[in-house]
């Protein structure tokens, strides 16, 4: 059970990783 949280957790911060640094370079080049 807390093996599998940390997996997730980890790919979980993989994925926001992935979503949000495009996000603020377009926000910041945005401005």
């Amino acid at each position: 059970m807390c093996k599998s949280f940390e997996v997730l957790e980890g790919y979980l911060e993989k994925e926001l990783d992935v979503e949000i640094k495009p996000f603020i370079a377009t926000d910041y080049t945005g401005v």
